[in-house]
């Protein structure tokens, strides 16, 4: 091990324009984003190719004359140029990508279709890492350090930099204050890097069983019109107006998308056939049928809210009272889905909808204590901190963050999963710890 510290790669350069790039490239399609995206929606995650970049630049050593004549018959170091196209390789940028882009750029600005991406190679998390090019690292580092030096993250997060260096076999060493990241580096770091693709038969075969199951008693409250599937439900708040009883909901605005010429926004119907309705029913209106003006107009700014049924206003303490006294309701007015062309747009709930919550409520409230006392869902306290908001408005609980059909999927998950897990040790034996 050396006295001093060497001086490291990233002293002297860093790849900038090549990683912004690739950093693009990396989410430049939802459909196309890292499988690490895909485990948990994390709202910082790091770029895969410039988190890489990054930690091997600080542990790598700065080129020098005397690290190339080390290293005689390897070619990556018999250079400065040579060692920084390793980097680049290493990290999986197998190209030029400044060059692919001014090309892709100049292609746009003319009209014209190149063939294939541009760069002429994969996006740089695509590409695997050699196992020679991984030995030489690995022999580069322990010369420089006297031993493979460890990669420490403790804010780790979403796992960007511990995947990275985990891929390219150094020891690493993190974690993170919150208990959802720590999940997703032990599941989509620790596991895969120290069990490797031997667990894939049983991950999948046993997720398949604990999904199908799932589905099998959730079905009945997610009702679907033939040839659509459902990308997310869109709920307001709403409490009881002070003066009519109604319930009000509580928008910011009624847009449901402004993209120009797709433009989609609630309608809000307070009464029909002269009926005045208990709570508002919602349509949907697409492209240029939108009132903009109306669009743009909710019932809440600034925590007061104005009901719709007399226009007068509803003072934000009584909302945060009404929250805090359980008469905070939740009101389901649109449905994002995706017709089977492809195309996603919105409709308005329907009787099957509404029908299906009333449904899942009814479940949720026949299960609820038997799984509070069973731990299966989040029962602790909302803690006292800097940010009380939660509390004003009734959410004293984690659980109390779910509406019931939410809490009633995340309760038959656990509580599913609760029991495969005795059934998974019965089959596989001792080989179940290693599932």
């Amino acid at each position: 091990m050396t006295t001093s510290r060497p001086r490291v790669l990233i002293e002297d350069w860093l790849p900038v324009a090549e990683l912004g790039i690739e950093s693009r490239r990396e989410r430049g399609a939802a459909s196309a984003l890292p499988p690490l995206s895909f485990l948990h929606v994390w709202w910082a995650r790091r770029p895969l190719v410039a988190s890489a970049a990054v930690a091997l630049a600080g542990v790598m050593p700065a080129w020098t004359e005397e690290l190339a004549e080390s290293f005689p018959e390897a070619p990556e170091l018999r250079t400065e140029s040579a060692y920084r196209a390793w980097l680049l390789r290493l990290v999986g940028i197998l190209g030029d990508p400044v060059k692919g882009r001014r090309m892709i750029d100049a292609a746009n600005a003319a009209g014209v279709k190149l063939q294939g991406n541009g760069y002429g190679y994969r996006q740089a998390f695509r590409n695997a890492v050699s196992r020679s090019d991984i030995d030489l690292l690995h022999t580069v580092l322990r010369r420089t350090w006297g031993e493979l030096p460890t990669i420490a993250d403790p804010t780790a997060g979403g796992g960007s930099i511990p995947w990275a260096a985990s891929r390219l076999g150094l020891p690493v060493v993190a974690n993170d204050l919150s208990g959802v990241a720590a999940s997703v580096l032990k599941a989509g770091v620790e596991i895969p890097a120290t069990r490797g693709l031997d667990l894939l038969p049983d991950i999948r075969k046993w997720g398949d069983v604990l999904v199908k199951r799932v589905e099998k008693r959730l079905k009945e409250f997610f009702p679907l019109n033939e040839g659509e599937s459902v990308i997310a439900y869109i709920w307001a708040n709403a409490v009881p107006c002070p003066r009519t009883g109604r319930l009000v909901p509580l928008l910011r605005d009624k847009w449901l998308r402004k993209a120009p010429g797709k433009e989609a926004a609630v309608r809000m119907v307070t009464s029909a056939e002269g009926i005045e309705l208990r709570e508002p029913r919602f349509e949907v209106i697409l492209g240029r049928e939108v009132d903009k003006a109306d669009a743009s107009t909710g019932t809440m700014a600034r925590g007061k809210a104005v009901s719709p049924y007399d226009n007068l206003v509803i003072d934000g303490d009584y909302i945060k009272e009404a929250a805090q006294s359980g008469d905070m309701d939740q009101l389901l007015y649109a449905v994002a889905v995706r017709k089977p062309s492809g195309e996603r747009t919105f409709r308005a709930p329907n009787e099957a909808d509404l029908q299906a919550l009333q449904a899942a409520n009814r479940t949720f409230n026949a299960v609820k204590d038997e799984w509070f006392d069973a731990g299966i869902l989040p029962t602790e306290e909302f803690p006292e901190g800097n940010d009380l908001r939660p509390k004003h408005y009734g959410l004293d609980r984690w659980v109390d963050f779910f509406t019931p059909r939410q809490a009633l999927v995340h309760g038959t998950f656990g509580e599913e999963f609760a029991r495969l897990v005795p059934e998974v040790r019965e089959t596989l034996g001792e080989a179940a710890d290693q599932v």
